[in-house]
């Protein structure tokens, strides 16, 4: 996700694909072997590609700020992800449903991400999740 711009969760271990069969065994290396390389170009997976294998990895909060990222930087569209998620059976793809209606196009900044994520926002209500509050005391 870095490479496209987006850095939420660890940079390590770096995700690499390959057609290939042999096993790559390196520290800080996770290869993922696939019948068929995603779209890619100079040699990096679409970031559409690149969010669905991060579902398997980060959180649902970490998830949404990477897809309002690229959608920031303009490295997908709303319409792309949804399409990809649509088409996706992989691990994490629970999450990623999950998050691709909580992704807004609309986000300025990384911290209006956090806000925007917040009980009681409008992206809740939006996702068809109800806002709760909790309130508890003596």
């Amino acid at each position: 996700m870095q490479l496209h711009g987006a850095d939420v969760g660890s940079h390590l271990p770096m995700m690499f694909a390959t057609i290939h069969p042999w096993p790559v065994r390196r520290r800080d290396v996770k290869v993922m072997r696939l019948k068929q390389l995603p779209a890619h170009r100079d040699g990096i997976a679409a970031p559409e590609h690149c969010w669905l294998v991060a579902a398997s990895t980060l959180n649902l909060l970490d998830l949404v700020t990477a897809g309002d990222s690229l959608l920031r930087l303009r490295r997908t569209t709303l319409a792309r992800l949804q399409t990809a998620v649509h088409g996706y059976s992989g691990r994490g793809v629970a999450l990623a449903r999950a998050a691709v209606k909580l992704v807004w196009e609309r986000v300025d900044s990384p911290a209006g991400e956090l806000a925007a994520a917040l009980p009681g926002s409008c992206r809740t209500a939006d996702a068809g999740m109800q806002p709760s509050l909790e309130i508890t005391g003596r």
